[in-house]
């Protein structure tokens, strides 16, 4: 409930930041939602899982792994670095 809240707060403050600036053509705020990946949080969730623990979307998760569907964190960290500092980023 804590990690889910602290997610949605950040979410509301960058929105929050990104009306007050809209003004501004200078200011760009980007709200990134990287997606699941695999992370030592994932590992974490795993290993929870594996000893038995219930948690909501436990079962998807260990599928996300078995299946083969975690991105490595560098790869999603290149792929928000294109999606959001492309062409226009490089001046």
């Amino acid at each position: 409930a804590a990690y889910s809240s602290a997610k949605r707060g950040g979410e509301a403050f960058f929105d929050a930041v990104a009306a007050q600036f809209a003004d501004q053509p200078r200011i760009r705020v980007a709200n990134v939602n990287p997606g699941v990946m695999d992370t030592g949080m994932q590992a974490a969730i795993r290993q929870a899982a594996a000893d038995g623990s219930w948690f909501p979307d436990r079962d998807r998760f260990r599928a996300l792994h078995a299946d083969g569907r975690l991105p490595d964190p560098a790869t999603v960290a290149g792929r928000i670095l294109a999606e959001h500092l492309g062409a226009e980023g490089r001046h």
